[in-house]
């Protein structure tokens, strides 16, 4: 229904929920059919599994080269060398991560038997250390670009020394603050169940398909992970700012 928002939970009779973009669950769970092997599976689940895997191997080789490159000691005597050095382990971890959580997401929405502890693993461990790592190459990112701006505004004046220790202590302090941002995700998250009811076509040999065409109603149990605590920080903000 054009009602309704385009990230629903189950069919026309049950929940629908709205959320801020789109994850990786959102975009497969109603593209991917259940109890079907990989080949078998629509042609944009095996497009995108295609390009995840290229994916994963240019940024496995790009984040190899970059980490061969900066891991020299004369590359790394102002801090741009250290970010640098520091963003090719986030670049690695990033394009593994995400290609574990792809992959997690695909055998979890094929399979309708998964259980509920295995999902957790998805809410507690992928999904905040995704974030973390891409956020954390972007704040390299910022930092090194800050860091050339004062390179060139001070010249011959610019304090190598500083910078370095600038660096190593950014780079230190910056994991935790952004985990202290999305640690509610790990902590508040919940594990949202529902069924979905589906119609299965039986034919019968003996007879024509029109005459002996039956419909099986079969139930598929399916789960999800949330974090509720996105109301509750809109309503802190709405009351701290307009109070």
């Amino acid at each position: 229904m054009k009602e309704q928002s385009s990230c629903v939970i189950g069919d026309q009779c049950n929940l629908f929920t709205k959320a801020i973009g789109l994850t990786i669950n959102d975009i497969l769970r109603n593209q991917i059919q259940l109890d079907t092997p990989l080949t078998k599976q629509p042609v944009l689940i095996q497009i995108a599994t295609a390009i995840t895997m290229i994916m994963f191997i240019v940024g496995l080789i790009n984040g190899a080269f970059s980490f061969i490159t900066f891991k020299n000691k004369e590359l790394r005597n102002v801090g741009c060398g250290i970010y640098l050095f520091a963003s090719s382990i986030t670049s690695l971890s990033t394009v593994t991560i995400f290609t574990i959580k792809f992959w997690f997401a695909v055998l979890i929405q094929m399979h309708s038997t998964v259980r509920s502890s295995i999902l957790r693993t998805d809410c507690l461990f992928l999904g905040p250390f995704l974030k973390l790592c891409l956020y954390l190459d972007g704040w390299l990112n910022a930092c090194i670009a800050i860091e050339r701006t004062v390179n060139v505004s001070k010249g011959v004046t610019f304090n190598k020394k500083m910078s370095r220790h600038m660096a190593r202590y950014i780079i230190v302090i910056l994991p935790i603050l952004i985990m202290s941002t999305i640690i509610h995700e790990p902590i508040q998250h919940e594990i949202f169940e529902y069924p979905i009811q589906k119609y299965v076509l039986i034919e019968n040999n003996n007879s024509t398909m029109n005459e002996s065409s039956e419909y099986e109603p079969i139930i598929e149990h399916r789960a999800i992970c949330k974090v509720p605590a996105m109301r509750n920080l809109s309503k802190f903000f709405f009351s701290f700012f307009f109070s």
